[in-house]
């Protein structure tokens, strides 16, 4: 509570009715503050989406104007990431995916918007493994990247974990990117050494990029329905089936692609059974994968062939 209440203090002290040294030390306290697990639980944790929602662009502000003072900071660089991955994809590439046909231009804007979004966060975060790992890219060659995982431990998990979630998340945006598409193999990669870091990371969250991935690519780009499956089944292990995004990674992919309408609507509903009180660090994206469950029950016909 402490901790809370500081940063409270340190916000409304660097709005500007202080001396150079005193707004020195307010950045300072926010440095501090900003990133830490009290701070980022607060967000996931939120039972209202929509308060969030409208406070979240203030935050990421916040994130940004620290940066400017303290841009090597690496756990600075990490929480604004995970703050605009989370922010893009929750209300912006999710609110835009349930949108009607008829709003297609709306939807469109909306998911440019995102995935601007994501790469930003990407951006972030790949900056603060390149502090560590001077020269760390993207755009490396697969021998160079693969040399410099190779030195990376599980101190590296949560840079390597979110740089492949940010990375994925604007390739959803726009699956006819082609430098995009092009870095794929490489995402895989560092989602590859995450997983052989520790499997178990976030609940098993690595392995639901991977059913997202395998589910959602053309067998010609590397998907593979079977490898999507043993994702799924490790990644209900290590979250003891409190995370209602897994079911609906599977359902939203391999079911569509199959038209597996019966374990589309299994896997909906269980989605919609998971207790969101559960586990509060995930709530407010079980409370958001359970909207998304609901809708996408109430809208079969947009993606099977249901006879009359």
């Amino acid at each position: 509570m402490i901790k809370e209440f500081r940063l409270i203090i340190a916000l409304c002290l660097v709005s500007g009715f202080f001396g150079c040294s005193i707004k020195q030390a307010v950045m300072n306290e926010l440095s501090q503050s900003l990133g830490t697990t009290d701070v980022s639980t607060v967000i996931t944790g939120e039972e209202d989406p929509e308060l969030l929602g409208a406070a979240l662009p203030s935050l990421l502000k916040v994130y940004e104007i620290v940066l400017q003072v303290d841009p090597g900071n690496p756990k600075i660089l990490l929480a604004t990431s995970t703050a605009f991955a989370l922010y893009a994809y929750a209300f912006v590439q999710t609110p835009a995916s349930m949108l009607p046909g008829d709003k297609f231009e709306e939807k469109q804007f909306m998911m440019s918007r995102a995935k601007k979004l994501f790469l930003r966060a990407r951006d972030y975060v790949l900056s603060a493994i390149a502090i560590k790992y001077p020269g760390f890219s993207l755009s490396l060659s697969d021998d160079k990247l693969k040399s410099m995982l190779a030195t990376m431990t599980k101190a590296d998990l949560p840079c390597l974990y979110y740089a492949g979630l940010t990375s994925m998340g604007a390739f959803t945006t726009d699956i006819f990117d082609m430098e995009l598409i092009s870095l794929l193999p490489k995402v895989v990669l560092l989602l590859t050494k995450a997983l052989e870091l520790d499997e178990t990371y976030e609940m098993g969250g690595i392995h639901d990029f991977f059913v997202q991935y395998y589910g959602s690519l053309p067998k010609e780009l590397g998907g593979s329905g079977e490898k999507a499956r043993y994702h799924f089944t490790k990644a209900l292990e290590y979250s003891k089936g409190m995370r209602a995004g897994t079911y609906l990674s599977i359902a939203g992919s391999i079911d569509i692609s199959t038209q597996n309408v019966d374990e589309f609507k299994e896997l909906c509903n269980k989605a919609l059974s998971v207790d969101v009180n559960a586990y509060k660090p995930g709530r407010l994206m079980n409370i958001l994968s359970q909207r998304k469950a609901k809708w996408m029950l109430e809208h079969l016909d947009d993606y099977f062939l249901i006879g009359d």
